[in-house]
């Protein structure tokens, strides 16, 4: 039997607040991947079901499916697919209920927001995706719709996948989780920079090869350090504070400053800039 790759594991093992590995630790061990075989393309995928969900039936079809589910009390999101991929999942009723007059624990842009603060990908999964725009002759508030869609997809960065029925998310569920997982590589995927872009897209562009930042965070970097020199030479010169007992509790400067970059962040990206030789093993 193969052992997963660096490669393949990398998108579990360098996230930096890796939800999804504590959780497979404390049900399966440390040695969860080789009871698990996460990594391996023939290997069931491992979704963590927020136990709010139970009553939803996803989890069973989940099972139907092949997937190895878990129970657990998720923070944000309700599936968590990988370690850094949470999907929410909204009814379409639900989700126009939220548009229009949730508050602000029930309102999907908050929900969203916390998702989005939590996880690098984080996906909106619209179940019943018709019923989104009410009965039939409702087209007055057709506009609203739409532009709450546009400002999830644009504004915060966040894909919606619509699904008919339960049976569809449960398959949606499953194959994001068989892509992070293992299933597919990217390797031979170059990435491609629009024609059109503009100098700030182009400087934000270069920093989404660093470890845990994906296109928000880029831009939130270009936005605070206002270039990539100037993110480099201020993350360079950040400290991990340890406490007492030697655990790493924070980091020191302005980068402490900034939401959502701690301790990990800063130890696995001054390895990618600093570190000349090539070896296998965790980056975290």
């Amino acid at each position: 039997m193969n052992s997963p790759s660096e490669n393949e594991v990398s998108d579990l093992e360098q996230s930096e607040n890796n939800l999804f590995i504590e959780i497979l630790k404390k049900h399966y061990g440390d040695d969860y991947q080789e009871k698990l075989r996460i990594g391996e393309k023939d290997a069931k995928p491992v979704i963590i079901v927020d136990s709010r969900e139970k009553s939803s039936r996803v989890g069973k079809k989940l099972e139907e499916l092949g997937a190895t589910v878990i129970m657990e009390t998720l923070d944000a999101g309700d599936y968590l697919c990988s370690g850094n991929t949470t999907v929410e999942r909204k009814r379409g009723d639900d989700f126009r209920s939220s548009v229009f007059g949730g508050s602000n624990t029930s309102n999907v842009f908050e929900q969203l927001l916390r998702l989005s603060d939590a996880v690098e990908k984080p996906v909106l999964l619209l179940e019943n995706f018709e019923k989104a725009f009410g009965p039939p002759g409702g087209d007055e508030k057709l506009s609203s719709i739409y532009g709450a869609m546009i400002g999830i997809a644009l504004r915060l960065d966040i894909p919606i996948i619509p699904t008919r029925n339960i049976t569809d998310t449960a398959m949606v569920l499953f194959r994001i989780a068989k892509r992070q997982q293992g299933e597919y590589t990217d390797r031979g995927i170059a990435r491609r920079i629009p024609k059109s872009i503009t100098l700030k897209e182009r400087q934000a562009y270069v920093l989404e090869g660093l470890f845990k930042v994906g296109p928000t965070k880029s831009h939130q970097l270009i936005e605070e350090f206002k270039c990539p020199i100037n993110f480099f030479t201020e993350l360079l010169n950040t400290e991990i504070v340890y406490t007492k007992s030697g655990n790493p509790k924070g980091i020191t400067g302005k980068l402490a400053d900034v939401k959502g970059f701690g301790w990990k962040f800063v130890k696995a990206n001054k390895k990618l800039l600093l570190e000349e030789k090539d070896e296998p093993g965790e980056i975290i």
